[in-house]
């Protein structure tokens, strides 16, 4: 038996069944992430534009607990964007932050503080005046706090090399290649100090710094993170990026 369920949702992934209908990969604040099916969706129909990636939407679900897949019986906007599926570079960090929350997380886990982290910094990609340049490395270290793996944050003057194994800084370079060096670990750090990404502006880590910080944290990602592959997304953003 279903039940009637009212949540928020941000749209992962779209496509497009039978004539109709819709099936979307939504990450929801009261359920977790769920496949959810809309149907009545035609050409023209303002539905249709709902379920376009990073939209933030209000929705009442049929919920049945031994589904897979649930239908939706309603929907609207929860947040109307400004700018961030309109500007190139911004639609890129979006999707980028979208295809980690898709290949990181698994199954309908629920995090009602994680949703709302995700929907800040979306709220903060969507603000015209607010530089993105940082948020890609800050919402990997973000993420692996709610996924369980966050860096430890014990850099030290004699702690100056990141174990991307172990999680932590150490004193020496270990006797794998998975490890940051000096300068990068000193950058690693003080993304990891800066919980809030508003004070991760007043930093300055050079554009350099910060590709090579965010291919390592993906490595990071990979090596802690067993269905962890990889993203598709990274080479496109770092073009926009670096424009």
């Amino acid at each position: 038996m279903s039940v009637l369920v009212h949540t928020e949702g941000i749209v992962l992934k779209t496509q497009k069944y039978g004539e109709t209908s819709l099936i979307s990969q939504v990450l929801t604040r009261d359920l977790g992430l769920q496949s959810l099916i809309m149907g009545g969706v035609t050409t023209g129909n303002s539905k249709k534009g709902m379920f376009q990636l990073m939209n933030q939407l209000d929705l009442v679900i049929y919920y049945q607990d031994q589904k897979s897949m649930h239908r939706i019986k309603e929907v609207k906007y929860a947040t109307i964007y400004q700018s961030l599926p309109f500007e190139i570079h911004r639609s890129a960090v979006g999707i980028f932050m979208l295809e980690l929350i898709r290949k990181s997380l698994r199954n309908s886990e629920l995090d009602h503080q994680l949703y709302d982290w995700i929907k800040r910094c979306l709220d903060q990609c969507d603000e015209p005046a607010l530089r993105l340049n940082y948020m890609p490395v800050y919402f990997l270290i973000g993420l692996t706090r709610f996924l369980g793996f966050c860096p430890l944050n014990n850099f030290e003057k004699g702690k100056s090399v990141f174990d991307l194994r172990e999680g932590c800084f150490v004193d020496y370079a270990p006797f794998h290649r998975d490890y940051l060096d000096q300068d990068l670990a000193q950058n690693l750090a003080l993304v990891i100090e800066n919980e809030n990404y508003l004070q991760l502006l007043h930093t300055v880590i050079p554009a350099s710094i910060r590709k090579q910080l965010m291919y390592s944290l993906l490595d990071y990602y990979k090596i802690h993170l067993d269905h962890f592959t990889g993203l598709d997304s990274p080479h496109i953003l770092e073009e926009i990026l670096a424009a």
